[in-house]
């Protein structure tokens, strides 16, 4: 052996080659028992997150460095009190006296925000809800009946989608640092992504016959259907110049019919001999990672092949998707 290979046989172990794992996290249910159970799958593998005692369901999920967070409900009694879960510690954001749904969760420096909604004993309306490390943020005055699906955190600015309901019909919009931004009447809006100075919100419209798949850029619809079927968007995610939207769409002859759209290209992601739904939409390194359910499974696309959620249960969905790019050391 000569000095240069052993020299660089050295500089090689002292510099090993990097490469990369991308760990999927996916949120949703399964039926366990009688009841209901919160949960999450990580590169496929469950982790169960309520012990079956009341139904709870997970709604959205968010990892910031080793910390995973999973935003849902849990039933005491009839009404969904509103939780997260940090690594599997519930963090409550609701008392027992309010009936709240928690959708969306986002992390930002250390700051939790999660978005939802829920009915407050004053006035029996519904109520649009944000909170951040547990305190509520008004987005409404409680005044009409509002909804919020989605949080997105940019820079300093805080960005809730979802809609309100006026005394003619329902009004798409997002709330950015809790002042309303209306988008778009006879609409609702279920999802919002920030990129640059860009704000993309995704839902539908129903002007015509059928509700319409859309995206809106600073409030600019581009239609993704057309109203002679019917499709909901229900999530949106921004790569580069790319849009990526999930939902469903379906026609006359089949059931609703899980599908994501690139800019404006449709991906269906399954036949149509069952209903389903795409729910969320997750984009790194040009490989594309949605999260939904086909009849009664959960289930998650990576590039239009599914991959597999081990379950226990043969009922079962998936509400959320997001994935993690971590450096691996090949030696």
């Amino acid at each position: 052996m000569t000095v240069a290979m052993v020299v660089t046989m050295l500089v090689a172990c002292k510099n090993p080659k990097m490469d990369y794992v991308y760990d999927v996290y996916v949120a949703g249910f399964e039926l366990d028992g009688e009841s209901y159970v919160a949960k999450y799958w990580k590169n496929g593998e469950p982790v169960v997150i309520t012990d079956g005692s009341e139904n709870a369901s997970a709604h959205s999920i968010f990892v910031d460095g080793n910390d995973v967070y999973v935003a849902g409900y849990e039933l005491e009694g009839t009404k969904k009190i509103a939780k997260y879960w940090k690594n599997g510690k519930p963090v409550v954001l609701a008392p027992s006296s309010e009936d709240v749904s928690v959708l969306s969760i986002y992390v930002s420096g250390g700051d939790v925000y999660v978005a939802g909604y829920g009915y407050e004993n004053k006035g029996g309306k519904r109520v649009a809800k944000c909170w951040k490390n547990g305190e509520l943020i008004e987005l409404t005055k409680g005044n009409l009946d509002s909804f919020a699906y989605s949080v997105f955190v940019s820079g300093s600015d805080v960005y809730v989608a979802g809609y309100e309901v006026n005394e003619k019909n329902d009004v798409a919009k997002y709330w950015k640092n809790g002042e309303s931004v209306p988008i778009a009447e006879n609409a609702r809006a279920y999802s919002v992504f920030v990129s640059g100075s860009d704000v993309y919100t995704a839902g539908y419209d129903y002007s015509g016959n059928s509700s319409v798949a859309k995206y809106w850029k600073n409030n600019e619809a581009i239609a993704l259907t057309n109203d002679s079927v019917n499709a909901i968007a229900y999530s949106v995610f921004v790569a580069g110049s790319d849009v990526y939207t999930a939902g469903w769409g379906n026609s006359d002859t089949t059931e609703t019919i899980a599908k994501y759209w690139k800019n404006q290209e449709v991906v269906n992601l399954t036949d149509g001999s069952k209903a389903s739904r795409a729910l969320s939409v997750f984009v790194i390194d040009n490989d594309v990672y949605v999260a939904g359910f086909e009849g009664d499974s959960a289930k998650c696309w990576k590039n239009n092949q599914v991959v597999n959620l081990k379950k226990s249960s043969a009922i079962s969905g998936a509400a959320s998707v997001y994935v993690v790019k971590r450096e691996a050391v090949i030696k």
